[in-house]
């Protein structure tokens, strides 16, 4: 795993460390629950279709969800590895 550099961020920047606790803290929940809402529709509209369809774009619409969830959980690690970084750098 990466660490990325955030101090180059016009949010750290601008509201300093605190900021990026803020962004990190709304942002990853807010996508979390957008992924999970789309999902629930999915499942929702899969019981209009006729069973064949349903089968093939329910399962399509797991393998992304999946995705979608593991690729937005690595880039939280990431963020927070960031942020940890920056407080090390700072107090040490």
């Amino acid at each position: 795993m990466s660490v990325p550099d955030l101090t180059d961020n016009r949010l750290y920047k601008k509201h300093g460390l605190n900021g990026l606790r803020w962004f990190a803290w709304i942002w990853f929940p807010f996508v979390y629950a957008a992924l999970f809402g789309l999902s629930v529709t999915l499942f929702w509209l899969l019981e209009a279709m006729p069973r064949r369809e349903s089968i093939c774009i329910g399962t399509i619409g797991i393998i992304v969800l999946i995705a979608g969830i593991a690729m937005l959980t690595k880039m939280y690690r990431e963020f927070r590895a960031g942020i940890t970084a920056i407080e090390l750098r700072d107090n040490g």
